[in-house]
């Protein structure tokens, strides 16, 4: 959940203390980022087992490791104020709830082989002198899982009025619902060149292919454990409508969890930036 939310402005303190009972909506949406976890050839192979791509001979790769990746974000809900102190006045803790979506990608694969193959000799057609030929060719693959998460946000907040229209807030969010669109994409990109040495100096011949495959994996659950931190700004003290809207801005590190076939149960490191609104009813 990448939720903005913030506490009630100074100015409305006595309110607060009088019953607090207002009810805060909320809309954000910005970035997450996560390490992508490198699933190597071998996982690939079994997440796309009629992948020609993945059964080609992969021996000369060099592969990569772990790489970060950006994700869009979006989540929307409410908070409230239902818990009270012994003489009924509110305490400054909220219950929050609300429903996000975003983007991720969990696992990768990415190798390269450069190979230089023998020369080979050309005769010209117009000169009859030997044309050396020396030729090359890069090779790059590139795999990696994607999915849409579908989460159910709970959270305790807690909110400290720092005067003026400024609020700071924290708090401990649980996040879990369902993984869906899941897939695996690898892509096969093949350069060769030719380089041909004659009178004239070099010529350089360049020829392209492109291959591409995807996979569709079952759908899944998953869940989060967030931490928070966050400001608000309300927008006006006096205007009738402006006063009961803040703009906020949240980072939300914490880790995630969710299960892909073939690969298993597996945890990864997740960040949230996010911009929105809260209004107060």
């Amino acid at each position: 959940m990448l939720i903005c939310t913030a506490g009630a402005r100074a100015q409305v303190d006595s309110e607060a203390s009088e019953g607090g009972d207002d009810i805060l909506f909320y809309i954000s949406g910005g970035s997450v980022i996560s390490r992508t976890l490198s699933a190597g050839a071998d996982g690939f192979r079994d997440l796309m087992p009629d992948s020609d791509i993945m059964a080609a001979d992969l021996s000369a790769f060099t592969s990569e490791k772990e790489q970060i990746q950006f994700n869009n974000a979006f989540s929307f809900g409410a908070r409230w104020q239902p818990f009270k102190e012994a003489d009924g006045a509110p305490k400054r803790v909220y219950l929050r709830v609300g429903l996000s979506v975003f983007g991720s990608s969990s696992h990768h694969y990415r190798a390269a082989a450069t190979e230089r193959i023998p020369g080979d000799t050309l005769v010209s057609t117009a000169t009859g002198s030997l044309l050396p030929v020396d030729t090359g060719r890069f090779r790059e693959i590139r795999a990696r899982t994607a999915a849409e998460h579908y989460y159910l946000d709970l959270a305790l907040q807690y909110e400290s009025n720092w005067g003026s229209r400024w609020t700071g807030l924290a708090a401990v969010n649980l996040s879990f619902g369902l993984t869906t669109l899941r897939q695996s994409r690898a892509v096969m990109y093949t350069e060769r060149t030719s380089e041909i040495s004659g009178d004239k100096g070099f010529v350089i011949d360049r020829e392209f292919d492109f291959a591409e495959e995807f996979q569709s994996h079952t759908n899944g659950f998953g869940g989060m454990i967030t931490l928070p931190l966050g400001v608000a700004f309300q927008l006006s003290e006096t205007h009738p409508f402006l006063s009961t809207v803040q703009l906020c801005a949240e980072w939300r590190p914490g880790v995630h969890v969710s299960h892909l076939e073939s690969l298993g149960t597996y945890w990864s490191p997740v960040s949230f930036a996010v911009i929105g609104f809260r209004i107060r009813t």
